[in-house]
């Protein structure tokens, strides 16, 4: 019982130095990823309707708010990107919809998450413009 309580005195006490040195270079290592964290952007991107032929938008949102979380490298390189969302509207007819932005819209890379969307859904007014008859 002697010798192991030695013995482990010795591995304590044996290169302290080095070990004290060595656990303080792993600590700074380790606050420094920790401190790595996440980073919150907010970015406001213009709209793009793509429209059915014969058919006009009236009164448009022209900009979403978005609020994005990630790395740092994913949001710089997405924010240098084109700052707008294309609302595919090809397949609606004339009249009120209420149309939702969602993640696949914004067209992020991995890692990106998003926090919020305003506004979430567009209010969007699609009308035949005057001297076209539905039959058009």
């Amino acid at each position: 019982m002697q010798d192991i309580k030695v013995t482990v005195k010795n591995l304590v006490i044996k290169n302290f130095g080095y070990k004290l040195v060595s656990l303080l270079a792993a600590m700074a290592l380790w606050s420094g990823f920790v401190g790595r964290g996440e980073f919150i952007l907010d970015i406001d991107l213009g709209v793009n309707f793509l429209l059915p032929s014969g058919v006009a938008l009236q009164a448009p949102t022209e900009i979403i708010r978005v609020k994005l979380k990630g790395p740092e490298m994913a949001m710089k390189k997405y924010s240098r990107h084109t700052k707008t969302v294309t609302v595919d509207l090809i397949n609606y007819s004339a009249g009120f919809h209420q149309v939702k932005v969602t993640r696949r819209q914004l067209d992020l890379p991995p890692g990106i998450q998003v926090i919020d969307i305003k506004p979430e859904f567009l209010d969007v007014n699609l009308v035949k413009p005057e001297g076209q008859s539905h039959g058009n």
